[in-house]
């Protein structure tokens, strides 16, 4: 019956699921056979876990609950293990409902049952609870009390070698390091964000690779914080290097994310050409994907790598033949970047590529759609753009933008990155 439920999960039967679930339940709930009890126990466990995907969270806390009242004293591995999980389960049904005390209550209820034991399968439970406790803590801002639930699962398990434990350590090593940069911790944080790379680089394991990807992202991004531009830059290309032939769609992700970050760094130091490759990587590696979160990478790319285009295109402006041909790549960038929606800023960039390919009139009506989704903020990004790379016809653009009203209502900002 148990199994029947999970075949009727996986075959998205909820309801059937349930009352499979529940028959487990209603014939051998009273029974004393450790192995009747074992089938209880998991019948509840997935109950909560069914009911939790349905959004019935209440209902999902009565379903833990019940495997903790009825299981809760027994001394077998296999209750225990169940009993772990569904505090665990539990204290995320909680948070989900934002009763954050009992959350942590739960979370703290899985540690002093299961601390001390040295069953794999509870360990993993116990650092489930304390990351979750690292989390819920830092919801609540108490930085310095999550810094310790996360210091706890490095230290209680930083030196197992059991892949579920390392994940863990892995995760609460990230998630310290971004606590440590909220507190403005900087040099504590790019300890734990090198740490995760010192103890996990070397590892096959996705689920550890995906957290170093995103140790090493977090790393560059804390260093450009602290105008460590080199460093900076090495990191992102570290994350390109180690996982840019990679086919699992979080370390594409994080590969895409450190080269649109390199790209934008890049262009900050007004390295306009190597920005312009690092754009272009990111398009030519991930624009044929179907994921979200690549395509939101690639239109980022195209976005920033359109404005690289532009301003790259003023630097050359003596070479007509050059800077024409970087202007023709910026306007096929800004209008595939329009297909991936509005974007004020991009319909802004788009403006001023017309403007200086000589199309005044599809130029004007650019910036009247730019200033009607983004206002003031729009227009002062165009006059602060036409400053940089000055060449003589910034001074008809800025003209151009001045004398385009801005409506009473339209000072929101666009979407651009």
């Amino acid at each position: 019956l148990v199994n029947r439920g999970f075949a009727l999960r996986a075959l998205q039967r909820a309801d059937e699921a349930l009352e499979a679930y529940g028959e487990v339940v209603s014939r051998f709930g009273d029974s004393d056979s450790r192995a009747l009890q074992e089938q209880v126990a998991m019948a509840l466990f997935n109950r909560g876990v069914a009911l939790r995907a349905l959004q019935r969270e209440d209902e999902a806390l009565e379903a833990y609950g019940e495997v903790v009242s009825r299981f809760g004293d027994s001394h077998s591995p296999a209750l225990q293990e169940q009993v772990a999980r569904a505090l665990v389960n539990r204290g995320v049904a909680l948070g989900a409902l934002e009763r954050a005390d009992e959350e942590l209550e739960a979370c703290a209820e899985v540690v002093s049952r299961f601390g001390d034991s040295d069953s794999p399968a509870l360990q993993e439970q116990v650092a489930s609870a304390l990351f979750n406790r690292g989390v819920a803590l830092g919801k609540l801002e108490r930085a310095d009390e999550a810094l310790e639930a996360y210091g706890e699962v490095a230290s209680r398990f930083g030196d197992s070698d059991a892949p579920a434990l390392q994940e863990q350590v892995a995760r609460a090593l990230v998630n310290r390091g971004v606590a440590l940069g909220e507190l403005e911790r900087a040099d504590e944080e790019l300890e734990a964000y090198g740490e995760v790379v010192s103890r996990f680089g070397d590892s096959g394991a996705p689920a550890l690779q995906e957290q170093v990807a995103m140790a090493l992202f977090n790393r560059g991004v804390a260093l450009g914080e602290l105008e460590r531009a080199d460093e900076e830059l090495e990191a992102y290309a570290d994350v390109v290097s180690r996982f840019g032939d990679s086919d699992a769609p979080a370390l594409q992700e994080q590969v895409a994310l450190a080269l649109v970050n390199r790209g934008f760094s890049l262009r900050t130091l007004q390295r306009e050409d190597e920005a312009l490759e690092a754009y272009g990587e990111v398009v030519s590696r991930f624009g044929d994907s179907h994921s979200p979160a690549l395509l939101e990478a690639v239109a980022s790319a195209r976005l920033n790598r359109a404005f690289s285009g532009l301003m790259a295109a003023k630097a050359a402006w003596a070479d007509q033949t050059r800077a024409m041909d970087l202007l023709a790549g910026a306007r096929e960038d800004a209008v595939k970047r329009a297909g991936y929606g509005e974007d004020a800023f991009n319909l802004g960039n788009l403006a001023y590529i017309e403007f200086l390919l000589g199309h005044a009139k599809e130029a004007e009506e650019r910036l009247r759609e730019a200033f009607r989704l983004g206002g003031r903020t729009v227009r002062d990004a165009e006059l602060a753009d036409s400053e940089i790379h000055p060449i003589p016809e910034d001074e008809a653009f800025r003209a151009l933008v001045m004398s385009i009203p801005i409506e009473e209502g339209e000072e929101g900002g666009g979407a651009g990155g």
